[in-house]
């Protein structure tokens, strides 16, 4: 009897688990009720930060690329070189502070942002709205007012690499239901497992490879000029992330399945892992594809001045640029 009963407990766990719907958790595209709902989506775009961040890491390549030698005296007088340039490097993020003052990085996600998705039908990229906070409370107040029944929110977020050798920008699009029938409260609607869709974009704007610059050295690129470099890396780094976020929401079934096609090479671009979509002209090498040593695996190098290289990951898109820098 106790045999036959976990039996048909078996049976009705399994029996839910297929009666669960796809909604149930983020689905890999954007689903049919969706697109086709008599409302257009409403988009919020999120901007939280005020400036450009970037982390400093205590040992890197301006600092020797390891732990100090010599013991403690070693250390002593390593921490003190290491402090120096990074004091020096803190200078001059400070002055690009300064500088950055007058860019306009919101003014920037708002237009590329609608740019992107004005292809996009059932996304209300014309009514657009923009925000500095991303917390849950100010996504209730937004898709309660909403005419229709889904949002659309685009997280944005930049910074400068540790090495200072690139700026990065990251996007997030995720689809909420204002009337998600699991969601027994309101800021449930935005848990990752009730959200209908959720997908990343890395996008990279970088200097040419140079082992030999500093911190110090890569700064004073960015901060030439009123730091134009900057802002103009800043820009180009939010358009594309605009599009591949607008891209990532439209694209179909078919289409995402094409981009994990085994025609496309597997590469390491940057620390990320996938099949290459775009830009093989870009490459200027391949590392060899070590299948039993994948962490080991050579990255691809991204030649200054072309368009990028754009690598699909399974799971999100990853877009790196070389900037070519004046003679």
């Amino acid at each position: 009897m106790r045999r036959k009963s976990f039996g048909m407990i078996a049976v009705g766990v399994m029996c839910a688990m297929l009666a669960t719907p796809a909604s149930a958790y983020p689905s890999e595209t954007v689903e049919e009720p969706i697109r086709t709902h008599p409302e257009p989506m409403e988009i919020l775009v999120l901007v939280p930060q005020i400036e450009i961040r970037t982390a400093m890491n205590a040992y890197g390549p301006d600092g020797g690329g390891g732990a100090p030698q010599g013991g403690l005296v070693g250390a002593v007088i390593a921490g003190a070189i290491d402090s120096s340039r990074a004091g020096k490097a803190e200078d001059r993020f400070a002055q690009m502070r300064i500088a950055m003052e007058s860019y306009d990085a919101d003014a920037v996600a708002r237009s590329e942002t609608a740019r992107a998705f004005s292809a996009i039908k059932w996304a209300n990229s014309a009514q657009m709205q923009f925000a500095k906070d991303p917390t849950v409370w100010n996504k209730i107040a937004v898709i309660d007012k909403a005419k229709g029944r889904y949002m659309l929110a685009v997280d944005y977020s930049y910074e400068l690499s540790a090495d200072f050798s690139g700026v990065i920008v990251y996007a997030y699009a995720s689809i909420a239901d204002k009337l998600h029938p699991k969601a027994k409260t309101p800021e449930k609607r935005f848990l990752p497992e009730r959200l209908l869709f959720s997908r990343g974009t890395h996008v990279q704007v970088q200097l040419p490879v140079d082992p030999a610059r500093t911190r110090e050295d890569a700064m004073k690129i960015w901060t030439k000029d009123d730091s134009k470099l900057l802002k103009d890396s800043i820009a180009m780094g939010l358009s594309k992330a605009a599009d591949l976020s607008a891209r990532v929401v439209a694209m179909t079934p078919a289409e995402m399945a094409a981009l994990s096609s085994k025609d496309k090479p597997k590469i390491m671009l940057g620390y990320h892992r996938g099949r290459l979509v775009e830009g093989a002209e870009s490459l200027s090498s391949v590392g060899a594809d070590n299948a039993l040593l994948p962490l080991l695996r050579k990255s691809a190098v991204v030649a200054p001045g072309g368009a990028g290289a754009l690598l699909w990951s399974g799971l999100y898109f990853a877009h790196v640029r070389t900037l070519e820098l004046p003679k």
